[in-house]
């Protein structure tokens, strides 16, 4: 053959081994460019958390018994005070306002008292018995439904600290067998940065 030269063997066998060789080492390096390692971490500035903490959350008073009247056919509207305190100082801005947020209402009427709660078995329903109003709405606050607030509303303090009037109306009792009832609302709170 013109213009070809023959191998020898020994020279084939190189040429191969280098062929084989780049083949391979191409292949790895392909491969490798295929792998990738991501290293995963999470880091938390602790520094930007909230130092101050809510230093009071409570109704005002804490306990009470609803007087019935016979006139309404079901208990006295009630008069509460929710009371908020912060150790956040009035001139801090990390906090502006906060939410309260209704968590339950509930309510349960029995026809005969009993001091052992767990002999309480004669239920009679109204299980929404109470209906909650927040700082003079017309509006009933139920569940789920927020109140937002921009701003606490005490200002004559060092410290951020707020008042709210809760409202509690009663729906009426129309059945003669009530002689009992009782009942709960809880409120979630939550900062607004």
């Amino acid at each position: 053959m013109k213009g070809f030269t023959s191998l020898k063997s020994k020279d084939f066998f190189c040429l191969c081994f280098l062929f084989l060789y780049f083949f391979l080492y191409s292949f790895i390096a392909l491969a490798n460019k295929e792998i990738k390692t991501f290293l995963v971490g999470t880091e938390i500035d602790k520094s930007r958390m909230l130092a101050n903490n809510l230093t009071q959350f409570e109704l005002v008073p804490r306990q009470v018994s609803l007087m019935y009247s016979s006139t309404l056919e079901t208990f006295e509207d009630l008069d509460l005070e929710l009371t908020i305190g912060t150790d956040f100082p009035t001139e801090s801005t990390s906090v502006s306002g906060y939410e309260l947020i209704i968590k339950d209402n509930i309510s349960v009427c029995y026809q005969k008292y009993e001091t052992d709660p767990s002999k309480l078995v004669e239920e009679v329903g109204y299980s929404d018995l109470a209906k909650v109003y927040f700082d003079g709405s017309a509006n009933e606050w139920v569940a789920g439904v927020s109140q937002k607030i921009a701003n606490f509303n005490i200002t004559d303090t060092s410290l951020k600290s707020s008042t709210h009037q809760i409202k509690l109306k009663f729906n009426k009792i129309t059945s003669q067998n009530v002689s009992y009832c009782s009942g709960s609302f809880s409120v979630m709170f939550r900062f607004d940065a």
